[in-house]
Protein backbone atom coordinates (compact mmCIF):
# COMPACT_ATOMS: atom_id res chain seq x y z
CA UNK A 1 0.00 0.00 0.00
CA UNK A 2 0.98 3.82 -0.66
CA UNK A 3 2.34 5.87 2.40
CA UNK A 4 -0.85 8.24 1.44
CA UNK A 5 -3.36 5.36 1.38
CA UNK A 6 -1.61 4.36 4.65
CA UNK A 7 -1.89 7.51 5.99
CA UNK A 8 -5.81 7.86 4.63
CA UNK A 9 -6.92 4.55 6.45
CA UNK A 10 -4.87 5.52 9.57
CA UNK A 11 -6.32 8.51 9.76
CA UNK A 12 -9.41 7.12 9.03
CA UNK A 13 -9.57 4.30 12.15
CA UNK A 14 -8.33 6.90 14.26
CA UNK A 15 -11.36 8.88 13.46
CA UNK A 16 -13.52 6.22 14.69
CA UNK A 17 -15.14 5.74 18.07
CA UNK A 18 -15.21 2.38 19.96
CA UNK A 19 -18.28 0.85 18.73
CA UNK A 20 -17.26 1.90 15.21
CA UNK A 21 -13.44 -0.10 15.62
CA UNK A 22 -15.56 -2.73 16.65
CA UNK A 23 -18.00 -2.57 13.23
CA UNK A 24 -14.75 -2.12 11.09
CA UNK A 25 -13.33 -5.68 12.75
CA UNK A 26 -16.64 -7.45 12.12
CA UNK A 27 -16.12 -6.17 8.54
CA UNK A 28 -12.83 -7.57 8.38
CA UNK A 29 -13.54 -10.85 9.62
CA UNK A 30 -16.59 -11.14 7.36
CA UNK A 31 -13.98 -10.56 4.65
CA UNK A 32 -12.26 -13.47 5.23
CA UNK A 33 -15.65 -15.53 5.85
CA UNK A 34 -14.63 -15.79 9.29
CA UNK A 35 -17.86 -15.83 11.53
CA UNK A 36 -17.46 -12.76 13.63
CA UNK A 37 -19.99 -10.63 16.40
CA UNK A 38 -19.94 -7.68 18.34
CA UNK A 39 -20.26 -9.04 21.94
CA UNK A 40 -20.46 -5.99 23.92
CA UNK A 41 -23.00 -5.97 26.19
CA UNK A 42 -23.30 -6.37 30.12
CA UNK A 43 -21.24 -8.95 31.18
CA UNK A 44 -19.07 -8.61 28.41
CA UNK A 45 -16.14 -10.04 30.15
CA UNK A 46 -13.14 -8.27 28.42
CA UNK A 47 -14.81 -8.81 25.01
CA UNK A 48 -15.67 -6.56 22.18
CA UNK A 49 -15.88 -8.84 19.53
CA UNK A 50 -15.65 -12.49 18.81
CA UNK A 51 -14.36 -14.43 15.79
CA UNK A 52 -14.86 -17.97 15.03
CA UNK A 53 -12.47 -19.67 12.65
CA UNK A 54 -13.61 -22.93 12.07
CA UNK A 55 -11.19 -25.80 11.05
CA UNK A 56 -11.22 -25.26 7.38
CA UNK A 57 -9.36 -21.91 7.88
CA UNK A 58 -6.99 -23.11 10.84
CA UNK A 59 -3.46 -24.68 9.80
CA UNK A 60 -3.74 -27.22 12.53
CA UNK A 61 -7.16 -28.12 11.46
CA UNK A 62 -8.89 -27.72 14.69
CA UNK A 63 -10.49 -24.44 14.76
CA UNK A 64 -10.58 -21.42 17.66
CA UNK A 65 -12.42 -18.49 19.20
CA UNK A 66 -10.79 -15.26 19.23
CA UNK A 67 -11.85 -12.50 21.55
CA UNK A 68 -11.12 -9.17 21.06
CA UNK A 69 -10.89 -6.14 22.93
CA UNK A 70 -10.54 -2.64 20.78
CA UNK A 71 -9.67 0.52 22.60
CA UNK A 72 -9.38 4.11 20.80
CA UNK A 73 -6.51 6.12 20.94
CA UNK A 74 -2.83 5.26 22.67
CA UNK A 75 -2.71 2.91 25.67
CA UNK A 76 -0.41 3.45 28.00
CA UNK A 77 0.88 1.73 31.44
CA UNK A 78 -2.14 3.59 33.52
CA UNK A 79 -5.01 2.76 31.09
CA UNK A 80 -3.67 -0.73 30.76
CA UNK A 81 -3.26 -1.78 34.50
CA UNK A 82 -7.12 0.14 35.13
CA UNK A 83 -9.16 -0.45 32.63
CA UNK A 84 -7.85 -3.32 30.25
CA UNK A 85 -6.32 -5.98 32.25
CA UNK A 86 -8.84 -6.09 34.36
CA UNK A 87 -11.42 -6.66 31.38
CA UNK A 88 -8.67 -9.15 30.06
CA UNK A 89 -8.31 -11.41 32.94
CA UNK A 90 -11.96 -12.45 32.59
CA UNK A 91 -12.18 -12.53 29.21
CA UNK A 92 -10.38 -16.39 28.54
CA UNK A 93 -12.86 -17.73 31.54
CA UNK A 94 -16.66 -16.73 30.35
CA UNK A 95 -18.59 -18.96 28.26
CA UNK A 96 -19.89 -16.71 25.09
CA UNK A 97 -23.52 -16.91 24.22
CA UNK A 98 -23.13 -17.73 20.30
CA UNK A 99 -23.94 -20.55 18.10
CA UNK A 100 -20.10 -20.17 16.59
CA UNK A 101 -18.97 -20.55 19.79
CA UNK A 102 -17.31 -23.93 21.20
CA UNK A 103 -15.96 -24.41 24.67
CA UNK A 104 -13.40 -27.21 23.05
CA UNK A 105 -11.50 -25.27 21.16
CA UNK A 106 -8.52 -22.88 21.80
CA UNK A 107 -8.85 -18.92 22.51
CA UNK A 108 -6.80 -16.38 21.44
CA UNK A 109 -7.14 -13.10 22.88
CA UNK A 110 -6.60 -9.87 21.05
CA UNK A 111 -6.56 -6.22 22.36
CA UNK A 112 -6.55 -4.14 19.14
CA UNK A 113 -5.53 -0.06 19.62
CA UNK A 114 -5.95 2.12 17.10
CA UNK A 115 -3.08 3.96 18.01
CA UNK A 116 0.43 2.75 19.83
CA UNK A 117 0.99 1.38 23.32
CA UNK A 118 3.70 3.06 25.55
CA UNK A 119 7.08 1.07 25.73
CA UNK A 120 6.13 1.03 29.14
CA UNK A 121 1.95 -0.30 28.62
CA UNK A 122 4.32 -2.84 25.99
CA UNK A 123 6.48 -4.45 28.66
CA UNK A 124 3.46 -4.91 31.34
CA UNK A 125 1.83 -7.38 28.67
CA UNK A 126 4.79 -9.21 27.85
CA UNK A 127 5.00 -9.67 31.66
CA UNK A 128 1.53 -10.64 31.75
CA UNK A 129 2.18 -13.44 28.88
CA UNK A 130 5.16 -14.37 30.91
CA UNK A 131 2.66 -15.30 33.85
CA UNK A 132 -0.78 -16.61 32.21
CA UNK A 133 -1.78 -19.18 30.38
CA UNK A 134 -3.28 -16.78 27.95
CA UNK A 135 -1.50 -14.30 26.23
CA UNK A 136 -2.36 -11.29 24.82
CA UNK A 137 -1.76 -10.46 21.54
CA UNK A 138 -1.28 -6.97 20.93
CA UNK A 139 -2.22 -5.25 17.58
CA UNK A 140 -1.43 -1.67 17.23
CA UNK A 141 -2.87 0.88 14.76
CA UNK A 142 0.20 -0.26 11.75
CA UNK A 143 -0.37 -3.91 12.42
CA UNK A 144 -3.64 -3.26 11.93
CA UNK A 145 -3.18 -1.68 8.90
CA UNK A 146 -0.40 -3.93 7.70
CA UNK A 147 -3.32 -7.24 8.09
CA UNK A 148 -6.35 -5.05 6.16
CA UNK A 149 -3.52 -4.28 3.21
CA UNK A 150 -2.39 -8.13 3.31
CA UNK A 151 -5.86 -9.84 2.67
CA UNK A 152 -7.00 -6.64 -0.08
CA UNK A 153 -9.32 -5.18 2.75
CA UNK A 154 -7.91 -1.88 3.62
CA UNK A 155 -8.63 -1.44 -0.94
CA UNK A 156 -11.83 -2.45 -0.47
CA UNK A 157 -12.14 -0.52 2.71
CA UNK A 158 -10.19 2.76 1.06
CA UNK A 159 -13.04 2.59 -1.88
CA UNK A 160 -15.39 3.01 0.71
CA UNK A 161 -13.82 5.61 2.47
CA UNK A 162 -12.78 7.33 -0.55
CA UNK A 163 -15.82 6.61 -2.97
CA UNK A 164 -12.99 5.60 -5.33
CA UNK A 165 -13.94 2.55 -7.11
CA UNK A 166 -16.95 0.34 -6.98
CA UNK A 167 -17.66 -1.62 -3.71
CA UNK A 168 -19.78 -4.33 -5.16
CA UNK A 169 -21.65 -5.21 -1.93
CA UNK A 170 -23.17 -3.65 0.62
CA UNK A 171 -21.93 -5.20 4.44
CA UNK A 172 -24.19 -6.07 6.95
CA UNK A 173 -23.25 -5.95 10.20
CA UNK A 174 -25.57 -8.52 12.49
CA UNK A 175 -26.22 -7.66 15.68
CA UNK A 176 -24.42 -7.88 18.88
CA UNK A 177 -25.13 -11.00 20.82
CA UNK A 178 -27.72 -10.58 23.09
CA UNK A 179 -29.43 -8.34 20.61
CA UNK A 180 -32.59 -8.67 18.32
CA UNK A 181 -32.21 -8.33 14.86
Amino acid sequence: MNPADANRLRNHIRSLNEEAVWSLLLEFFMHQDINAAKVHATGEHGMDVVAFVDSGKDVLGKGYNVLIQAKKGRLGLDRWRKEVLYQLLEAPYYDIPHANYSDHLARRVLLIVTDTATPEAQDSIKLFNRKHDITVELWELDDLIRRFDSTGFAKRKLEQITGVGQVTEDVLIPPAVGESE
